[in-house]
Order: structure tokens, then sequence, then C-alpha cells
């Protein structure tokens, strides 16, 4: 059988239309699978270590010279984080952040997951 030979016996079948039920059953017998649960037991340390190394970081920048006297008042405190931002170069490192920030942005933009991108900026 040739080509044009096929092509002309399928061409003589009828169009095959499902009734009018059809859809409703196949659908009706479909279940959405449950949602995934977040994975705490995995998060739990993370969390736990970020607040760690926050607490440390911000008692470093209260107490720099690990004396335990509580600072006189809100100025010194905010001296004292200042101080320690320009000692580690905070500038450069929220600058780093941000790029790293618009660069999953701008990937996700370009992939056309919109919604995504939303979801990116609404988390900071």
């Amino acid at each position: 059988m040739t080509n044009e030979e096929i092509d002309r016996v399928l061409s003589r079948s009828p169009n095959i239309i499902p009734s009018d039920n059809f859809l409703g059953a196949v659908m009706g017998r479909l279940e959405a699978p449950p949602p995934l649960a977040f994975p705490w037991k995995r998060a739990l340390p993370g969390l736990a270590a970020w607040v760690g190394v926050l607490i440390w970081f911000l008692d470093a920048c209260i107490f720099p010279s690990g004396a335990s006297q509580v600072p006189v008042s809100l100025a010194m405190i905010y001296a004292y984080i200042v101080t320690a931002a320009e000692t580690v170069e905070a500038g450069w490192l929220s600058f780093a952040l941000l790029l790293s920030l618009l660069s999953v942005a701008l990937s996700l933009w370009i992939t056309g997951k919109r919604a995504s991108v939303v979801n990116v900026w609404g988390r900071f």
C-alpha cells in the first residue's frame, strides 16, 4: 500500500466524536494528588543556625569588645552596627545579594514564570 492509498482510506472513515458525558466521566475519576508537605525536619536545623548567627552578629555589633555592659542609648547601638557593617564591607555584600536577586528574577521573567517573579520579590 502506498501513502496515497492509506490517505484515501483514512479520509473516508467517519469522524469520531465522544459522547456528551465522556469528558465528565473521565474528569470525575481523576483525583488531584495531595499537596506536598514542607520538609520542616530538614529546614529547622538551617533556620536554627541562621538565628544563631544573627544573634551572634547582633551581639558582636552591640558589644564589640566582648564586654557584658548594656549600651547607654540607641544611638550607641546604631553606631556599633554601622561600625560593624563598615568592617565587614556590608555595602558590597548587599550589592552582591541584590545583584543575585535581580539575576534570579530576570531569569524567571525570561522563562515565562511571571508569577514566580512576584513570589521572589514578595519574600524579601
